[in-house]
């Protein structure tokens, strides 16, 4: 199900006029400031990919399920007109396998330890299972904590990383001794021969592209698209282009949308690295988040992953009834036409209507033609699955906007297949996660370890400084939200995203 909620009625009982200009008709995220139910083209759209979305995980949970005793594909009509069952209903209709008060997982590994049969514990708890179930798969005899299961996996990276890096030095050390033609020999008598040396000879195919070369795959996460995010995102393809041991770019894209500004500021750099990018869509790409990823090589998405919303729409509120209800009259000095068409104060003209529809159609141009060169399309092509709609990745895939289904994982697999020697290149995400201390430093100000955090006692008398400096600095903010918030195109899949971002840049804003 999708909800949303209407406010027209309720921003006119507040003296509240909301002007929108847009291109795209499935443009429906300023629908919920200008309507009071959905249109024609909202439920259309809306209600499209939510049966792609309910179609994809149903054919998933009927393979899963169809070969269980009961349960056939006509039981969902059933399921769903039924709404919540018990557990034994579930079991009755092959949703379930068992229904337990406790799973006994320890009585299940005990069993295993003395040689025992897993279904004889079932048996013995007489709970509800299957007389047929292949319970005897289970043959674990050993359980550990979660924690304990990944600092074991952490312990045994970390210890393979140590015996490779060893390895490797030992090669780099008879490769500069193969340089004496007599040591050469001597190497060899003993087995140890160029170019692999001590390495052995298919891991070293395998692993000197990466090793020696130092190659490199770099994954750049893009979220909701502000100024800021842009900043970072801008900041991390520029350290790529300077090193060259990055052979590829993965864009993880989760992202609604956001500034049309801070998009194609992305796209532009993206254009100018010589490493080709891929992206892999989680789940959101869409708007402003579709904009980025158009160029890639390879786009990936999720069946389920909600992208396309390729379309532009601006809101400009105007508060001047708002203010006279309260007895605030506005006045206005201006040297043009048009010098007001940033206030919200200020009634809108024919005039700067057409100027701020003008630059809505001018966006919504560009996008397009990001669109169709990035996936080989032609204008046409593209406004027809454009308009605003959006689509799930399932939906995608059909038009076009998206190569394969796949996630991280198969997104990283195609860029070592495809554009590295090894096939195995270091994997690095970028930015690299600041610590608490550098968040803490980047919000007061700080640089280069100096002010508060110069020093790196933790007393009670540095902490209370610091809580002091937060203080002061959230309760010196005298500008308010609306004050120099210029007129700023949108490209958000939904109005919730649009009013999220404008917030998440106004408190941004202030602590720069």
């Amino acid at each position: 199900s999708a909800s949303t909620f209407f406010l027209r009625e309720g921003l006119e009982t507040w003296g509240v006029k909301v002007d929108v200009f847009k291109h795209g008709k499935y443009k429906n995220a300023p629908n919920s400031l200008t309507e009071d139910d959905f249109t024609a083209e909202h439920l259309e759209n809306t209600s499209s990919y939510l049966e792609s979305i309910d179609d994809y995980l149903l054919s998933g949970m009927s393979a899963s399920r169809h070969r269980r005793k009961g349960f056939v594909k006509g039981n969902w009509d059933i399921i769903r007109e039924y709404g919540s069952m018990t557990a034994a209903n579930a079991k009755e209709i092959g949703l379930i396998d068992c229904y337990l008060n406790v799973f006994p997982l320890e009585e299940f590994v005990e069993a295993n330890k003395d040689g025992g049969s897993v279904k004889n514990v079932m048996k013995r708890l007489n709970k509800g299972i299957d007389a047929d179930a292949n319970l005897d798969s289970f043959c674990a005899n050993h359980s550990v904590s979660l924690n304990q299961y990944r600092n074991r996996l952490k312990k045994r990276k970390v210890e393979k990383q140590k015996r490779d890096d060893w390895e490797w030095k030992k090669h780099q050390v008879f490769e500069k001794l193969a340089e004496n033609g007599v040591m050469k020999n001597i190497l060899a008598q003993r087995g140890i021969e160029a170019p692999n040396f001590n390495i052995d000879k298919d891991e070293y195919l395998k692993e000197s592209s990466r090793v020696l070369k130092k190659e490199k795959i770099v994954i750049i996460n893009v979220g909701d698209i502000t100024d800021e995010m842009g900043t970072k995102v801008i900041n991390s393809l520029k350290k790529v282009k300077e090193d060259e041991s990055v052979k590829s770019v993965i864009l993880r894209i989760d992202s609604r949308g956001g500034s049309a500004i801070a998009s194609e500021m992305i796209h532009a750099e993206c254009q100018t690295l010589s490493q080709p990018i891929v992206c892999s869509m989680a789940n959101y790409a869409a708007s402003g988040g579709y904009y980025v990823a158009a160029n890639a090589k390879r786009i990936f998405a999720l069946p389920t992953t909600i992208t396309g919303s390729i379309g532009v729409f601006g809101i400009r509120p105007d508060f001047t009834e708002l203010a006279k209800r309260y007895g605030i009259n506005t006045r206005h000095v201006v040297l043009s036409r048009n010098a007001g068409m940033n206030d919200p104060f200020c009634p809108l003209t024919a005039q700067m209507k057409n100027s701020l529809a003008r630059s809505v159609d001018d966006v919504y141009a560009t996008f397009k033609r990001v669109v169709a060169e990035g996936r080989s399309l032609s204008l046409e092509d593209v406004e027809r699955i454009a308009q605003g709609r959006v689509y799930t990745g399932s939906q995608a895939r059909e038009v076009g906007l998206v190569d394969e289904w796949g996630d991280l994982s198969k997104a990283v697999s195609y860029a070592q297949r495809n554009f590295t020697e090894s096939g195995a290149a270091s994997v690095e995400v970028w930015p690299k996660v600041p610590s608490f201390g550098e968040r803490v430093r980047e919000v007061m100000g700080e640089k280069d370890g100096m002010g508060v955090f110069g020093g790196y006692g933790s007393g009670d008398d540095e902490v209370d400084v610091i809580l002091r400096r937060i203080v002061a600095n959230v309760f010196s903010r005298r500008d308010g939200l609306l004050r120099d918030r210029g007129w700023n195109v949108m490209l958000t899949c939904d109005e919730e995203d649009a009013i999220h971002m404008m917030l998440l840049d106004y408190f941004q804003s202030q602590n720069n």
